[in-house]
């Protein structure tokens, strides 16, 4: 049985293994984030959620890689957030989820949407901006 380690630091990870193929190690590496981001965001969910009047009950989340996107609100209310989002500091996370629980009252990017945003978060402009410009490394593995 192949055997192997990880260790995080600041501006690397490191994967120990014996005889393990490079697909491997980034499968296992995708399912650490997987674990990592599922605890984390459901944490986040539930603290944001509660400083928000509108969202009646915890959210049902969902994880999914996605090439070009952070996260999505579904009509029925499941929000799906991709799990590398993991990778991103607390603040760009709870961007993030405030933008979808914030589609939870408009399910568009109307003047109305972005009123709500800015009620929640009023950085979210300067957030976002932080977020886009680290999104090539934080979507790449």
């Amino acid at each position: 049985m192949d055997k192997a380690s990880a260790s995080i630091g600041l501006d690397r990870v490191e994967v120990a293994h014996d005889h393990m193929s490079a697909d491997a190690v980034r499968a296992r590496v995708r399912a650490w984030y997987r674990v990592k981001a599922r605890d984390y965001f459901a944490y986040r969910l539930g603290v944001i959620a509660k400083g928000l009047p509108w969202p009646q009950e915890l959210q049902k989340f969902k994880l999914k890689e996605m090439r070009t996107r952070w996260g999505s609100c579904a009509a029925g209310g499941t929000v799906t957030l991709n799990p590398f989002l993991v990778r991103a500091n607390r603040e760009c996370i709870d961007y993030v989820i405030t933008h979808e629980l914030c589609h939870l009252r408009e399910h568009n990017h109307s003047p109305e949407f972005f009123r709500l945003l800015s009620h929640a978060m009023p950085q979210w402009e300067t957030i976002k901006r932080t977020l886009d410009d680290m999104a090539e490394v934080l979507l790449n593995d």
